[in-house]
Order: C-alpha cells, then structure tokens, then sequence
C-alpha cells in the first residue's frame, strides 16, 4: 500500500477510535456467531448459525488445521440457518471458514476449530517456566503444584530461575538453550517481573505513523516502543537498535539507538511457541503483595483445572465501541465465543456487574481507556473491589495495552481472586480463541494470533510486537474431576506395581503413564484404555528402583464445536524399590537427537547417541499423541536411521527416541 494512502487510512481508524466510543454495540454485523453439533455415525458436522436479516449469503470454506489457504468455497448459502458436511472423517480436526454477505457490499466472518471423536492428546510438549528469583524461594510449594499440574497434562516441565538484572538478551538464551535440547518446546510460562524487552518506532515509521491504540504525538503520545513478549519467542528473526523516537513518546516509551529497545513494529519472523506472562508486581491498589498473589494466582489455577471451581459456561459482550466495515472490535467476541460455550449462551451486559457476583467462562469488555481503566466496562479499582473476573477474558481500549506500568487493566484481572486465568488486548489485531474449544491452549491460540497475516480475519496492526499474552499459556477449557485417593505399591520383590484408586463415574476409561521425573515426560503404558469400571491395576515394574505413575481419566467430550476424547488432569504417586526385568526404554537415554530435512517432502533422518547396550524406541506421533510409526533399535554411540514418511499426510509430527522428541513438517 502506498504511503501516502497508508496515512490517510490510518488517522481515519485514529478518527473513528473516538467517534465510536459513542456508538455502542454492533459488532455482531461483522461477524457470524455459531457453533456445532457432529455426528459421528454418518460422519458429519453440521454448523449453525442465524441467517441474518441484513444478509444475502453465505459462503463456507473449510481446511485441515495447519493449512494456510482456504481454497474456493465448499458452497454458498442463500437460506436456512445451517450446513452439514458429510464429506468428513473422524479423528480429523477441520477448521471452517463462513463469510457472511450483506446487502450494502459489507462482509462478516466466523471460524470454527471442529472434528468427530478426535484422539486424545496424551503429549502436548515441553514447557519452560522462567520465574524471577524474587519470587522463586517465597513460591516454592506453589511452583511444585503448578509444574505437578502442568505435567499431569501431558507437558514435560522445566523451570529456570532468572536472577536480578539478568536482562531479555541472556532470557532469551536461555529459551535458545532449553529449545535446543527440546525441540518440542510448545510454551514458555513468565512468571513474575522477569525482564521485559521493548520494540516498536510507532509513529516515526513512516509506515505505522500511529501505534496500536491511535495515540499518536499530541492525542496522547503513546509513540515508540511497546512491551514486546514476543521476542522470547520468534527463534529466527533479525531485531535491530537503530533507530530514535522521542516525539510523541512517553518516559517509558523512548526507544533510542542502542539503549536495548528493537526497532521492528511487524514481527520478524514465526513466533516458535505460546509465550505467557503472568506478572502480579507493581500492583499497588491490591492489597496483597506479589508473592501473595502470586500463589493466589497458581492456587485458582489448580483449582479450575482439578475442576474444583467451576464456572459458567456462559459469554459475555461488553462493547462500549461501535463498528464499521473497518473495525469492528467486539467481533473478537462474538466470533469466538459460540464454539466455546454456544451460540445461545452468548450475552450482551455490563462487565463489571456481571462478573462480580456470577463468574462466566469467557468475557469480552472494550471502551475508551486509559492505563488503568476501559470506558464504561471498568477500572483496576473495580477489580480490586469485586476481586472478580471471568476466567478467560479479552479486553481492548487505549493506552492499557502497553501493560508494563502500575496498575495496569490487562494485568489486574490475574490478581482477582476468583476468576481472571487469562486476559488479551483484543481489537487490534483480531484474536482467534476458538481453537480452546476442541482442546487447544491458550498458548496455540496465542501463536495463531501472532502469527496471522491473513488467513483468519486479521484486524488492523496484526503481525506485530505488542501482541501479548496475560495469564498462563497452557490452559485449556474443558476440565473435569481426576481420579481421587490414587496410591501405588510395589508387590512381587518389586518387579510389580499395584495401582489402586476410587471409582470415577464420569470416565470412559483410564490411562496409565510412568516417568523417571515428576515433572514429566510420562511415556503411556497402555494404547488401549482401561474399562471405566476399573478401580485396581497391576503393571509390571517400568524402571529400576523407582518411577512416578500417573492415571488420567478419559471421557467423550461432547462440545459446541465438535467431540474429542477428554482426559482429566493427571494424579501422580511415586512408587519406589522396583525391579525392572525388561528392557524399558523408560530407563535409557538418548543424546543429540537430529531430524532433517525440516521441513520433509517424506523422507527423514533421525540421528541420535546411545549409551552402549542400550535400546531405542523411535516413534512418529501425530500432534494428538498418536503413534503412527514406531521401531526398536539397539546400539552403541551415534545411529543413524532413514524413514520413509512420504505415505502420511501433510502436516506437523513428532519424532520421538525414548527421552527426547523434535518436531517435523511434512510438506
């Protein structure tokens, strides 16, 4: 685009910031509100949707996940309130597109992240968590549970502390150097005030002469450089410290050449993993200190995913803009919201109200803001006073999206006591949540966010530095109750464990995992679940001296976007004096796993290092956990296989040998 037409565009967005501060609701134009039911006897997906008056049509486009092109429409819709696809599989995650027609040339969108009885996903990667050492030796027990939990999700859990002016160049080596040794590096957890990198000359660019919240010199002077979490995670990217904005920029920010703030405003390249912070310091209209919310924060966490608060699976749309063919930003409400809890369930009402004494599932709030309030939705005082917010939220006005200031309104929810596990600046650029529906994490939907361009609707300022993540990036939506009073013996000179646990009425069946570690990663002991009636179990020793065992419960969640198999939050014990009388590749390490090409029309070659002796498993698993491909090798030093994959589809797979995993693309 030119920029001279660049800059007429962008003070008109800046113009109808303002204006539209007076208009109210009326995102639910541009959007397309649904959800889904399946059926998994035929196979199909029906979505439905209300046909709206101001519509002449609908088309529908649909694609695999993890494919970036939509194609040409499947068809178009000129009456009803509903299209069922009978051209689909089970156990494949579909992604539909639905672009409503108005009568006036206007468009809506809508998205929707389904499949029929999709897999259980028993693996969901490594996970990192940086936490800043003055916080590090107060949460100590608080750690141990969240990591427990994080691992009892399927996740392998390493934390690292990040000391006292330790800044974002060596926090960031230290992801390189984790990732370099888990290639399966999902999400990188922030926990506390760890350093915050900046980025961004908004406004001396002569592209974005505006920064993300219109503010330019004179309205505001919110020019700059903006906090910049997405730097932790795009691995290749070139940042660069060269250029100055002082006009238009407050203290904070000033981005100078060569004081540690980038210069880049549109990311410079893919964002590798789901990055969140959850940083409770320099909150003072709370009346606990960090440390006491901080374990606040960890103890609501555990408690929602061990299903012991339960919130209602209701929506909630405050929208104190209005919109237009440009922006319209409570369709980031509107457009995410069916899928999770149903289209019928999505409510128009006051924020603060609402969540005060009824705490919803998710929530949408956008108004005029400041750094600590949006207009008319409510005030960090109004957190403090309610100590209530809905679980998962969006929120988007001016100035607070630039959250690394006192008492900031994206981060206050986090320190409310019930309620307040995720929070995103939600406007500009778009977000896409809906993924969380069919068991993705907040941190995917967070990658997908900041990594669109243009395959989802994206909203004004997308692709950029400021997009960012407030609140926990593995959590995900559907939780329901563990297994209780779970214990583990060892029997039969220790070559036998015996498992115990009360009867669960609520599964289908259970799993099994066994690890060297607490905190992961746990290798599945049985392919097949146990029957759901099932309340004692005896397995064989899986490794010498002692191993952590885990059982999850496993359900047929049926949801508005589609079914997949649930499990529960795992329950871990430690059984010790083992014997193991097989070979278990549980108990034997691999070093410098290598899998290239990467991405791989098919064939790969899979480089690892074997202690001598020893036996490797290699596994190929789909991004579910599944196993597609395995093989058993022995050996002694660096081994080298070659595997032909060019029989599997298009898409993303894990490489797996005993201990260690990298992911691969199938192109």
């Amino acid at each position: 685009m030119h920029y001279y037409t660049t800059r007429y565009l962008f003070l008109t967005i800046v113009l109808a910031f303002t204006y539209l501060s007076s208009l109210g609701q009326g995102s639910e134009k541009y959007s397309v509100l649904l959800d889904v039911t399946v059926d998994a006897s035929a196979p199909s997906i029906t979505i439905h949707f209300d046909f709206a008056d101001d519509a002449l049509s609908y088309n529908v486009y649909r694609k695999e996940q993890g494919e970036t092109s939509w194609g040409t429409s499947l068809t178009t819709i000129t009456s009803g309130n509903s299209y069922t696809d009978a051209n689909v599989k089970k156990d494949v995650i579909y992604e539909y597109f639905i672009q409503k027609n108005g009568d006036t040339g206007f468009k809506g969108s809508g998205y929707v992240t389904t499949g029929i009885d999709v897999a259980a996903m028993h693996e969901r990667g490594a996970l990192l968590i940086l936490v800043d050492s003055a916080l590090h030796s107060e949460i100590t027990t608080e750690l141990d549970v969240l990591m427990s939990d994080m691992a009892g999700d399927g996740y392998e859990v390493m934390h690292y502390e990040v000391r006292p002016g330790m800044d974002h160049f060596a926090v960031k080596a230290k992801i390189q150097e984790f990732k370099s040794m888990h290639k399966n590096l999902r999400n990188v957890l922030i926990l506390g005030h760890v350093a915050v990198p900046y980025s961004g000359t908004y406004c001396e660019d002569s592209y974005w002469i505006v920064p993300p919240d219109g503010h330019r010199e004179g309205v505001g002077n919110h020019c700059g450089a903006w906090p910049a979490d997405v730097y932790y995670g795009v691995t290749d990217g070139n940042w660069t410290d060269e250029d100055t904005v002082f006009a238009g920029t407050r203290s904070f920010t000033e981005n100078d050449k060569g004081d540690g703030k980038f210069d880049q405003i549109v990311l410079p390249g893919k964002v590798d993993y789901g990055i969140g912070r959850v940083d409770l310091s320099n909150l003072p209209k709370f009346p606990k200190s960090e440390v006491e919310l901080t374990k606040q924060y960890i103890q609501k966490n555990h408690d929602y995913r061990h299903a012991i608060s339960k919130p209602i699976k209701r929506a909630l749309i405050d929208e104190n803009f209005g919109a237009n063919a440009t922006e319209s930003f409570g369709s980031n409400g509107y457009r995410n919201f069916g899928q999770i809890v149903g289209k019928h369930n999505v409510n128009t009402n006051d924020y603060m109200t609402t969540t005060k004494d009824t705490q919803y599932l998710v929530a949408y709030g956008s108004g005029p803001g400041s750094f600590t309030q949006a207009g008319n939705v409510g005030t960090t005082d109004n957190f403090v006073a309610n100590d209530a917010a809905a679980y998962f939220n969006m929120l988007f006005g001016s100035f607070f999206g630039n959250w690394n200031v006192s008492n900031n309104f994206l981060r206050a929810p986090l320190a409310v006591e019930k309620g307040g596990l995720i929070n995103a600046w939600a406007g500009r650029p778009n977000w896409h949540f809906y993924a969380m529906a069919l068991n993705q994490n907040a941190g995917y939907c967070t990658q997908v966010t900041q990594n669109n361009t243009n395959t989802y609707t994206p909203g004004n300022f997308t692709n950029q530095i400021h997009v960012a993540l407030m609140g926990d990036p593995s959590l995900r939506l559907h939780m329901f109750q563990p297994v209780q009073n779970f214990t583990g013996v060892s029997t039969d000179n220790g070559t036998k464990v015996d498992l115990q646990w009360t009867q669960h009425d609520d599964a289908d069946g259970f799993y099994v995992y066994a690890s060297k570690d607490k905190y992961g990663p746990y290798t599945l002991l049985n392919e097949t679940p146990y029957d759901s009636k099932t309340t004692t179990m005896k397995i064989n020793a899986p490794r010498n001296e002692f191993a952590y065992i885990m059982i999850r419960a496993a359900r047929l969640e049926e949801t508005h976007s589609g079914s997949f198999h649930n499990l529960s939050q795992g329950s871990i014990v430690k059984v010790e004096n083992l014997v193991n009388t097989s070979v278990e590749t549980l108990n034997q390490e691999v070093a410098a796993l290598n899998v290239y090409p990467n991405p791989s029309e098919g064939i790969i070659n899979v480089n690892y290092r074997l202690h001598s002796g020893n036996e490797a498993r290699i596994e190929v698993l789909n991004m579910q956990g599944q196993r597609l491909w395995t093989t058993t090798k022995v050996g002694n030093g660096i081994q080298k296989e070659r595997i032909d994959l060019s029989s599997f589809a298009k898409g993303l797979y894990l490489v797996r040998v005993n201990n260690s995993s990298q992911r691969i693309l199938i192109k």
